[in-house]
């Protein structure tokens, strides 16, 4: 990949989303990266009109919309992989925004980092609240992690595909993600293991997506849900969730002070048009 600039597909899979999708598809079409970049969109049986809206629109860049009966987010994405062109994969989600560097930060690791075959980031809240402070504290050590570049192997905490990439060839040879899964239930952290167990190297960088989604008390209860571990089980009710944001309040008031609102200002800062 050292000269030309590789091929990318940046992947979508996609149910239900019809509002925050066409978002997620501008800004990917925003992209400052001035390699060939195609969109590919798999809708997973949407019944919101999904698949219609994105279907009527003009879009500025190569746009592939595809589509399955209701498979999971796991066959959506192998799908999408399987009618890609690229040779790097870049996987976000539905109810994301990238900044306009993101794809030429991928690969800009890639070239400075040859032997890596992965590329993951962290996730940006939108909100600036104490449910959003809250997830910030839950994964303290990724964030803090935000200017840096950490390249490893199993210990490296990426994969999850709201943000991250794999060269194409890495993930057709492990075909791709396990689609035991039918519904959201950690196929994309599954992946990244298996790659990492038989040798390969993948990397954290402080390239973040933003994530669109209202941080509040219904979606923190239904993130656990989709956890599904039986260490989460205890987490379901919204009194459990309550105790949390007491036992960790003065953290969150200060998370709400300096640290969410850094990360605003250097995705602002990243994804100003001026530049």
């Amino acid at each position: 990949m050292i000269g030309k600039l590789p091929f990318v597909s940046v992947i979508i899979a996609t149910y239900n989303s019809k509002r925050s999708l066409i978002n997620c598809i501008k800004s990917v079409e925003s992209q400052n990266y001035v390699g060939k970049l195609e969109i590919v969109v798999v809708d997973d049986g949407s019944t919101d009109g999904t698949l219609e809206a994105i279907r009527s629109r003009k879009w500025k860049k190569s746009v592939k919309i595809l589509k399955q009966s209701r498979k999971g987010p796991a066959a959506a994405r192998n799908l999408g992989a399987r009618n890609a062109r690229g040779v790097i994969f870049a996987f976000t989600d539905a109810d994301c925004v990238a900044p306009r560097k993101w794809i030429g930060n991928i690969i800009s690791t890639y070239r400075r980092f040859p032997e890596i075959v992965g590329i993951g980031g962290p996730l940006q809240p939108s909100k600036n609240n104490i449910f959003s402070a809250l997830e910030i504290i839950k994964n303290k050590s990724l964030h803090k992690m935000r200017n840096k570049t950490i390249i490893g192997r199993e210990e490296v905490p990426v994969g999850f595909t709201n943000n991250m990439s794999y060269k194409a060839d890495i993930f057709h040879k492990f075909k791709g993600f396990d689609e035991y899964f039918d519904k959201p239930a950690g196929e994309d952290f599954d992946l990244k293991q298996r790659i990492c167990k038989a040798g390969y190297k993948v990397a954290f960088t402080p390239n973040p997506i933003l994530h669109m989604e209202d941080y509040d008390l219904g979606y923190m209860l239904r993130q656990i849900l989709k956890r599904g571990t039986r260490k989460k089980l205890g987490e379901m009710s919204s009194s459990r969730m309550m105790l949390e944001v007491i036992k960790n309040l003065p953290e969150i008031i200060l998370t709400l002070s300096k640290k969410t609102k850094g990360y605003r200002r250097a995705y602002e800062d990243e994804n100003r048009t001026d530049k």
